[in-house]
């Protein structure tokens, strides 16, 4: 699904300020009118040509008006995202791709998938050059499961686009499956100052030894000369500067230039190199680990810079190769000039127009020409244009050549597992591919064991069975067990044996390697002894809505890794009543179920029950989840719902809906389908908040309404276009009427309907023209009165 012609004006007009009208953020440079209409206008040709392309993601499409060298080809694997700003590679090929507003969302095997891996737009400030700006994957992310988000923090009270000071936060997580576990977060870094709304938090990528390197801006206006941009040449802070840290704790490193062992976390211990406008993104060099930094320029010059320990660039003194003039008389530029500041390996003029350079990604992939081995692809994001640096011996810039033209509006850029080159286009939603047709296409590796966990010692069966080669070339096969033995093969039939001896953690690797040296790695985890449990609550349904004083019953489970039920004295819950400004824990007991009863939330403010499950394996080690759980809300309206995605007009197919849209009922696993529960200042469901709406398209809500006996009622409804209701089964309401929604508690859709006792299924189809793209449903009593002791549920008991 596309944004149409009119979302985009909207959006665009509504979000960038007179001094960003040439592009939506994102190392904004000074505008050129001109060139901002021409950007403008090819996004909206795009979208337009593309307008009816569906959402599903796995079929590719080839993006007009692209210009590639001879033999190369540009496809469009994923244009379904607003405003994606991040992507990352999780070892087994699924994509992470984080949106500007705080979704991050998950591709598995060219499907983006409904449910997002974390949605964070409560609290993050997405103003101009602020947002959900990068995810990064842990090195070690098979053994530990970690994922960094880097983002700007806003306070709850505060509006998601306030121009206000925030602080910028980098938050590791534990992904599981495709979500992440909330109760996992820790936060790794949070004293970054975003002062004004430019040049904000930037990119975290890893050292050879996993270090993290992480990016900031200066956080100075565009369009003004102000001491805040100064701030880039005074090591005791952190704004225009590139850090180096370490993952746990957000501690500088030892070997930093600056580094004070008595004030580890200090800013000059963890800067690495400074004097910086905004080094948006950049790449990492895999072999001798220095970063090669694309900075955003001023008014002149955009800069490739290859980023040594201790140097300085010299902004705001110094703007590529020329001293500003504007800067110099500045006490804080006193000395910093073009003839003591660190040159960059590339600089190009903006010759009057808009520029902004984005930094990318080492080529060391065979799939590439030989000539193009260990180039440096970057970009420009107002130009639309890749090109590439060739590098010395030395790691130095001897020539950048031309790549590729009319790419978008490329925000990241890095190669992929599979030797193919990435990159995100941010008008058009679209996560592109560049590969070269006459290369080599590195294998397609699959690596399975059974068992992966058990006590030493453990005899494990290993297969590479799957696994191919698309050119067809002879594969070789290098196992890696993980405790030293290695072994050698060249079949992927038959099984691989290996026993462990001693209890451990183990990461298996399997490289495949081609004739032409392509190479892919597989990875699994083999746990020997001890583990953390695996945990689940099965009911209720997270989001469900009780009644004061009514008695809410849950229940878990709780396994080994071999599947084997944990004792129950190894379960353990805490339920805790949050009443908007403290917290009040109901219950505390061991085992698989407690009971606990539903406290009257009538002087609260947002009053919820949080419910943690947690569960302790025979080592001590411990795994946990949890479920939020609401009272009614006061005006009647659901605010629970179980969304899918967006979809052309028409009925889904059986896949998605077996037996048709009557028979349908949402369950945990439907993957097009995700949990949302709205802003509690808000009673209607705004779906330009959890999906990329299409034109002329429909959505799904579905939830599950609870009775206490058979009754008769009211559905009391509106929409700012179509809509059809079902309720168990069948159709109560239908029409296609286009109308304005108003921002209050009103009904102009009352249909009758007859509730039975107990779960009732209720499934809205909201059709979507051009514009808004809103409902909003409540269940009333025959006489238009709030039907008090209705319910919902998210899953069924």
């Amino acid at each position: 699904t596309r944004r149409t012609l009119s979302s985009i004006l909207t959006r665009q007009a509504s979000k960038h300020s007179s001094s960003h009208a040439s592009r939506h953020s994102l190392g904004t440079t000074l505008c050129n009118t001109a060139l901002a209409l021409a950007l403008l206008a090819a996004a909206l040709a795009a979208t337009l040509l593309n307008a009816g392309a569906v959402s599903a993601g796995s079929a590719t499409a080839r993006p007009s008006g692209i210009t590639v060298p001879e033999g190369f080809q540009v496809d469009e694997i994923a244009n379904v995202f607003e405003w994606p700003t991040a992507f990352a590679f999780l070892p087994d090929g699924r994509i992470l791709v984080g949106e500007k507003g705080g979704m991050l969302k998950m591709m598995v095997n060219g499907t983006v998938l409904a449910q997002p891996v974390i949605d964070l737009r409560s609290q993050v400030n997405d103003y101009v050059d602020r947002g959900f700006v990068d995810v990064a994957v842990d090195p070690d992310f098979t053994r530990n499961h970690y994922l960094y988000l880097f983002y700007t923090y806003k306070p709850v009270a505060m509006p998601h686009d306030s121009p206000d000071k925030v602080m910028g936060r980098i938050e590791r997580y534990v992904l599981d499956g495709n979500v992440i576990r909330r109760s996992s977060v820790k936060i790794i870094l949070d004293d970054f100052e975003s002062t004004r709304e430019n040049h904000s938090v930037d990119s975290i990528r890893w050292t050879p030894e996993g270090y993290m390197f992480v990016s900031f801006g200066e956080g100075a206006p565009s369009l003004e000369v102000t001491d805040l941009a100064v701030r880039a040449q005074n090591i005791d802070n952190l704004q225009g500067k590139i850090i180096r840290i370490n993952k746990e704790d957000g501690t500088g490193v030892p070997g930093n230039p600056f580094y004070d062992a008595k004030n580890p976390k200090s800013a000059r211990s963890r800067v690495w190199s400074y004097g910086l406008r905004n080094p948006f993104r950049f790449g990492v060099h895999p072999v001798t680990g220095i970063p090669y930094v694309g900075n955003v320029g001023w008014a002149t010059y955009e800069s490739l810079y290859r980023a040594l320990p201790g140097t300085n660039f010299g902004w705001p003194c110094v703007e590529g190769i020329l001293n500003r003039p504007e800067y110099q008389v500045k006490p804080g530029c006193k000395g910093v000039n073009i003839t003591n500041v660190d040159k960059a390996e590339y600089d190009y003029p903006h010759m009057g127009n808009n520029a902004s350079i984005t930094g990318g990604d080492f080529n060391f992939a065979t799939n590439f020409p030989d000539s193009m081995y260990g180039d440096y692809f970057f970009g420009d994001y107002s130009i639309q244009w890749l090109r590439r640096a060739v590098l010395d011996e030395e790691g130095k810039v001897v020539r950048v050549e031309e790549f590729a033209q009319g790419m978008g509006e490329p925000v990241d850029i890095k190669f992929g597992p599979d030797g193919m080159l990435y990159y995100l286009s941010i008008y058009s939603g679209g996560l592109r591919r560049i590969s070269y047709k006459n290369g080599n296409h590195v294998p397609d590796v699959k690596l399975s064991a059974t068992p992966i966990a058990g006590r030493a010692p453990l005899t494990v069966k290993f297969s590479a069975a799957g696994s191919t080669d698309p050119d067809k070339d002879k594969i070789t096969y290098e196992w890696d067990f993980g405790d030293g033995a290695k072994m050698k093969n060249t079949s992927a039939d038959g099984e691989v044996i290996h026993l462990y001896t001693a209890n451990g953690q183990y990461i298996v690797r399997l490289t495949a390697t081609d004739a032409r040296g392509g190479k892919r790695v597989a990875e699994t985890l083999i746990t020997a002894g001890d583990a953390a449990p695996q945990v689940a609550i099965t009911s209720p349904g997270n989001g469900s809505v009780y009644l004061p004083g009514q008695n809410v019953k849950l229940a878990g489970k709780a396994s080994d890794l071999l599947g084997n039920t944990l004792s129950p004295e190894r379960m353990s819950w805490r339920v805790t009543y949050h009443d908007g400004s403290a917290a009040r824990v109901l219950t505390e007991t061991t085992g698989a179920t407690v009971s606990f009863t539903m406290p009257d939330g009538a002087t609260s403010n947002n009053p919820f029950v949080e419910a943690l499950f947690s569960a302790r394996s025979a080592g001590g080690k411990i795994s946990a989840t949890h479920i939020d759980l609401y009272l009614p809300s006061e005006d009647g309206y659901i605010r629970t719902w179980w969304l899918s995605s967006g979809f052309l007009y028409g009925t889904l197919d059986d896949d998605r809906m077996p037996g048709g849209e009557a028979a349908y009922t949402a369950k945990p696993g439907d993957w097009f389908m995700q949990l949302v529960r709205t802003d509690p200042s808000s009673h209607r469901v705004n779906l330009a908040n959890y999906i990329t709406p299409a034109y002329k398209a429909v959505a799904y809500g579905f939830i599950w309404v609870d009775v206490l006996e058979d009754r008769k009622g009211l559905l009391g409804m509106l929409s700012d276009d179509g809509i059809a209701v079902w309720l168990n089964g069948k159709e109560i309401w239908r029409n296609k009427i286009s109308r304005y929604m108003p921002d209050d508690t009103r009904d102009i859709d009352l249909p009758p309907i007859e509730l039975k006792k107990g779960l009732n299924a209720l499934l809205v189809k909201v059709d979507q023209n051009d514009g808004d793209w809103a409902f909003k449903v409540r269940v009333l009593n025959p006489d238009g009165s709030i039907m008090q002791d209705a319910t919902v549920k998210s899953l069924a008991p």
